[in-house]
């Protein structure tokens, strides 16, 4: 929010999972860059790497949950991260079998 404006971060949960939002009333992020927001190296910034949302995107998978995104554009942007209440079971190895 480059002009200022509020920002709101929100928690809750569902029967199946918890959530966190980051909410702001910002410009918005146009339609084309939505499409983008979560590509390697895709970035709008002069010293981004594009790399950021990529990555929580990731880690946020590999648990189970999902990013939603939402945004008007002059009214602003949502983030929201949904985790699963479920612990994932650990993958194990098998153990080798011996005649």
């Amino acid at each position: 929010m480059t002009r200022g404006g509020a920002l709101t971060l929100q928690t809750g949960e569902g029967s199946d999972g918890v959530w966190m939002s980051v909410m702001d009333t910002g410009g918005g992020i146009p339609q084309e860059q939505i499409n983008r927001i979560f590509e390697p190296f895709y970035t709008t910034k002069k010293k981004g790497t594009g790399l950021g949302l990529m990555i929580v995107q990731r880690i946020v998978r590999s648990h189970g949950g999902r990013i939603d995104l939402e945004s008007h554009i002059g009214r602003g942007t949502t983030f929201r991260v949904w985790l699963p209440l479920h612990e994932r079971k650990p993958r194990l190895l098998e153990a080798p079998m011996h005649d």
